[in-house]
């Protein structure tokens, strides 16, 4: 997640001066740069453009360039080869245009891939999948390991504000978090702490190798880490501050998970606490110096975490959990093609819950938020007030969460289409 500064900032894109040189190299901007020559990305200067074309057109090779914060991109289809194009706005207009000649798609789009598995929309995409269809015991574990590397590591990058590598000479692949700060780096926090708790949650409970496991988790680490170098978001450092960062944090979390779930699930206080907590912590995070997306998405994860623990409680209360009373580990079942045809169809029913949910809440909440302050909900800058951002996003993502964890599983029931629960719920 990035950063960009303009030239009117005090340090426009520069790295923190630091006292150790070899803190200062790991920083560096040419660091990153000659990881990504490595991986056949390579920074040209605006005269360099028309010639980086030709070479295009000779080696098959993407061209893009990167000029701002808001961009319009077109592509069109030159000889063999695909380029292109990216248009500053008017207010970029007084920044230095640079030109990236990517010269392996390969690489190109394994990071990208890689990147996306760092990014909150596929976590969001994730859970519902692993609630539905394998183990909510181990996935309520996961999401309260997010919500702790993900709001942590988040409030850490807007209390140190550290900008990403200067740009140029590192080339910006990526736009999506482009205004958030650097470090420490959230991608490579959770890259470390999703297939720990993930590895953590499930052995106790599952017969199933531990080896295959843990080698996954390393080439899931791993890529997501050079994503984040290769597209010329993070710096070497940033990325291993939040490796370091985020193995302390999830190491002393994890033991705590297994008396945190239970209390969130039979206390009778627990959905009020989880509810309020989550939005205190909203409140509580830092107050940003400039507006980027780091606050929203914070918000987001934690009302996911909020709506979870609720819908869990609440589903616990109905006796939809299942205690097994079977000692451990549990056998790994695999599914049938009718278990498979059963998990479409959950899919689609659920996707189509979830989509009707976001729909009327977004709606609803931004327009009460806004009318609540004030503000019009038809200026494009409201959505950017904490007063409107805030209860929006919040509210919106935890009716969401909610509907996942008991909604949905009701209407599954109702259908018939419900999973086997059997080992998969406590």
């Amino acid at each position: 997640m990035g950063s960009s500064f303009r030239q009117s900032d005090s340090k426009p894109g520069r790295a923190p001066a630091l006292s150790f040189p070899l803190l200062s190299y790991l920083n560096s901007p040419e660091l990153v740069v000659s990881i990504q020559r490595a991986f056949g990305v390579e920074y040209c200067e605006k005269g360099e453009s028309h010639s980086a074309e030709n070479d295009n057109n000779d080696n098959h090779a993407t061209q893009s360039r990167a000029t701002g914060q808001n961009v319009k991109k077109r592509a069109r289809r030159r000889g063999p080869a695909l380029t292109t194009e990216e248009t500053s706005s008017e207010e970029d207009e007084d920044k230095p245009a640079s030109h990236a000649r990517v010269t392996n798609r390969f690489w190109f789009v394994l990071f990208h891939i890689g990147a996306g598995l760092g990014n909150e929309i596929f976590y969001i995409a994730f859970f519902p999948w692993w609630f539905w269809n394998v183990d909510s015991a181990s996935a309520r574990r996961m999401v309260l390991a997010w919500v702790v590397i993900m709001y942590i590591g988040q409030a850490a990058k807007d209390l140190v504000c550290w900008p990403r590598p200067a740009s140029p000479p590192v080339v910006r692949l990526e736009k999506r978090y482009e205004e958030e700060y650097g470090m420490p780096s959230t991608h490579a926090m959770i890259a470390i702490a999703f297939p720990w708790s993930l590895i953590v949650s499930t052995a106790a409970r599952y017969d199933y190798p531990l080896v295959p496991a843990i080698i996954c988790a390393i080439l899931w680490c791993s890529l997501i880490c050079t994503s984040r170098l290769y597209l010329g978001m993070h710096s070497v450092l940033d990325v291993i501050v939040g490796l370091v960062f985020s193995a302390l944090l999830i190491g002393g979390a994890l033991p705590l998970f297994d008396a945190i779930d239970q209390l969130q699930l039979t206390h009778p206080w627990s959905p009020y606490a989880s509810f309020f907590i989550g939005l205190l912590l909203c409140l509580a995070y830092p107050t940003l110096q400039k507006w980027n997306t780091a606050r929203g998405d914070t918000t987001i994860i934690v009302g996911v975490a909020a709506g979870v623990s609720v819908g869990s409680w609440l589903a616990f209360q109905h006796g939809m959990l299942v205690d097994p009373h079977q000692p451990r580990p549990y056998p790994v079942v695999w599914p049938t093609a009718l278990q498979h045809g059963l998990s479409l169809i959950r899919m689609g029913v659920g996707i189509v819950i979830i989509w009707a949910t976001r729909a009327v809440f977004k709606v609803l909440t931004f327009n009460l938020a806004s009318r609540l302050w004030g503000f019009d909900p038809h200026d494009r800058a409201t959505k950017k007030k904490i007063q409107v951002e805030l209860p929006h996003k919040y509210l919106t993502y935890y009716a969401i969460a909610f509907n996942v964890i008991y909604v949905c599983p009701t209407v599954f029931r109702y259908l018939g289409v419900s999973r086997d629960v059997t080992f998969t719920e406590l």
